[in-house]
């Protein structure tokens, strides 16, 4: 659970701002709720008060402390987890046998660990290796249907040449009738009757 700490007065619009986004959070299961520490009575109530029509109030998800409060229940557990501080070994013998013993789980662990990132690593290379088969397949076709198109263009060509056998003449084209101009552009030339 996220913990916001308020020591001095914000602004309501930030802390507007600050209880929508929590309420956002908790709303897509990112977080149970909120828990706002304040310093003073005066803050927790305007906390309380602005997020009285909260989607966070309304689903008990919010939490408001007094500071006072949570040093009072710090000093309270401080004995008991000083006590198990405590009853660590912390001989040189005491903690070498501790390495023994978990020497072994944590080979295993690390073991498992480096098993799954070869895994992942294989994982990563058998999906590089079929992207790049899919995209050498897409290139593949798209110069088949290159080709294809080009063919069937040079098949109308050549149809429309069988069905028009006089154009290069009516174009001039081969007949010695076109002329070289300086752009290196064919002209046809005038005819001496005009």
């Amino acid at each position: 659970m996220p913990v916001e700490v308020e020591l001095a007065v914000k602004s309501t619009a930030r802390l507007d701002a600050i209880l929508e986004m929590y309420a956002g959070w908790a709303q897509a299961g990112k977080s149970v709720g909120v828990m706002y520490v304040c310093e003073s009575v005066s803050l927790a109530e305007k906390i309380k008060a602005r997020a009285l029509h909260s989607p966070l109030n309304s689903h008990k998800q919010l939490r408001v402390e007094l500071l006072e409060t949570i040093k009072a229940q710090a000093l309270e557990a401080w004995p008991a987890a000083r006590a198990r501080c405590l009853e660590r070994p912390r001989s040189k013998e005491a903690i070498s046998k501790l390495v023994q013993e978990r020497g072994p789980a944590q080979a295993a662990e690390r073991a498992r660990r480096e098993a799954e990132a070869a895994e992942r690593a294989r994982q990563a290379a058998e999906q590089t290796r079929k992207a790049r088969e899919a995209r050498q397949a897409t290139e593949e076709a798209w110069q088949a249907r290159c080709a294809a198109e080009q063919a069937e263009r040079q098949a109308r060509r050549e149809q429309w040449e069988r069905e028009n056998p006089d154009w290069r003449q009516q174009l001039g084209i081969g007949t010695g009738a076109e002329q070289p101009t300086r752009r290196g552009l064919f002209k046809r030339r005038q005819s001496s009757a005009i």
